[in-house]
């Protein structure tokens, strides 16, 4: 086999080099998170973290399947242009839930999704039978609670305070907040996080979900998530004549005068 031709070897040579001296560098900007445009411009990109998300959720990115890699709890979506994003999960048994949020270069915005069950019910737990001993723990355990209490909560480097029909939110720690009282944005003191149509009677924290609260307002108990972008999502769990709710052993229970329910979800 006769070798090459000079001039073609070169000419080869030149193509080669031209072609990594461009794409070499395109490389680089996309492992550093750069993308280019339709209109040619090279712009930087950022990122969705969708969490919690169980194993059966499904995530989309403006209606589209979501790509992105499971990290911990979640799911990251890199590279996605500045600008405007809706997160949606779906799962199974579940509502769907989306929130539309800013997305901005080398920055990860955070999501917190809050899937109400398709049947999420109410278990009256009776005086009597073989829940009399649940009954009577549970009903100390209201009577027992500091009323000065009901309206003021904290966990971890979050505070709440209810003041009539509105709860507010402050992040105790020096530093960045987390996204679900603030977002992207800095902010300091106290935040309006939830306002209702009646004064707020209690206060407290959802199980394992610093970013989701429950409140008696008036004759309701609901369930509302702090991240007021876009729409805040929210669900009455009951209603009666002046309900009150209590968090036990990571179970949520509402009291209505004697009557006593476990939220069950």
């Amino acid at each position: 086999m006769e070798p090459l031709p000079l001039w073609k070897r070169r000419l080869y040579l030149a193509a080669l080099t031209a072609f990594f001296a461009v794409a070499i560098p395109l490389i680089i900007l996309f492992a550093s998170g750069y993308r280019l445009t339709r209109g040619w411009q090279i712009i930087e990109t950022g990122g969705i973290y969708v969490h919690p998300l169980s194993e059966e959720g499904e995530v989309f990115m403006d209606d589209l399947p979501a790509q992105g890699m499971r990290l911990r709890k979640g799911l990251i979506i890199q590279n996605l242009t500045p600008g405007a994003h809706t997160a949606e999960v779906r799962e199974k048994g579940r509502r769907g839930w989306q929130k539309t949020v800013a997305v901005r270069r080398r920055m990860v915005t955070e999501v917190y999704p809050l899937l109400f069950p398709n049947e999420a019910g109410l278990r009256e737990v009776q005086a009597a039978l073989e829940s009399k001993r649940e009954y009577e723990s549970v009903m100390e355990f209201f009577a027992k609670r500091d009323r000065r209490e009901f309206l003021t909560k904290e966990k971890g480097d979050l505070s709440v305070s209810a003041e009539g029909q509105k709860i507010f939110g402050q992040w105790e720690k020096e530093g960045e907040p987390a996204q679900f009282l603030c977002g992207l944005d800095v902010c300091s003191g106290r935040v309006l996080v939830a306002s209702f149509g009646a004064p707020v009677r209690l206060v407290e924290f959802f199980p394992d979900r610093p970013e989701i609260l429950i409140a008696a307002a008036g004759s309701e108990v609901i369930v509302i998530e702090i991240d007021r972008r876009d729409r805040q999502h929210s669900e009455v769990i009951f209603a009666g004549e002046a309900p009150e709710a209590a968090v036990k052993g990571g179970k949520i229970y509402v009291r209505d005068g004697h009557a006593l329910y476990q939220y069950v979800i």
